[in-house]
């Protein structure tokens, strides 16, 4: 599951429309029966990320600037069919090459660490999908006790919503 997204360097559709609120509350039931699914399948413990993740699919829908999970772009960066190294999917800004220098000096540049002074201000495109929520949502252990937590207390929803 991934909100729709823009990213000229991953997606090559740049400027393009976000989901509206309306958007968001036509997804609800499709998320909470998704998690009850889980649930029934896989036990609360094994439910939280994907609880906490479609709780942040229609929190970026709602506000796409608003990702309040630490992000580790830069330390697990993406590096396009070039060799060219990206801090993420959705920044557009070359921190080196693979070809030119080896992934230490790429990771040391001053473009990286500007990049990562970037995502760590939350002033990069601030995004959520899967491939990079899931990861951060994995280390960040108060995040999922709250959203068991949210889930055990509102047993209808599972917490989306």
């Amino acid at each position: 599951m991934r909100p729709i997204s823009f990213s000229d360097v991953y997606y090559r559709n740049a400027g393009g429309d976000v989901l509206s609120e309306e958007s968001a509350a036509d997804l609800v039931p499709f998320f909470r029966r998704i998690t009850g699914d889980s649930f029934e399948r896989k036990g609360l413990r094994k439910t939280v990320p994907t609880i906490w993740y479609l709780q942040g699919v229609l929190g970026h829908i709602l506000d796409p600037r608003g990702r309040t999970l630490t992000c580790s772009a830069t330390s697990d960066s993406f590096i396009d069919p070039y060799g060219n190294v990206y801090p993420c999917i959705f920044m557009n800004n070359v921190l080196g090459n693979i070809r030119e220098s080896t992934l230490e000096e790429i990771y040391m540049s001053l473009g990286a660490l500007d990049a990562r002074r970037v995502i760590n201000d939350l002033e990069c495109p601030s995004c959520w999908v899967e491939c990079e929520a899931f990861r951060d949502i994995n280390r960040d252990t108060w995040g999922s006790v709250s959203a068991a937590l949210n889930a055990l207390l509102d047993a209808s929803t599972l917490g989306i919503g």
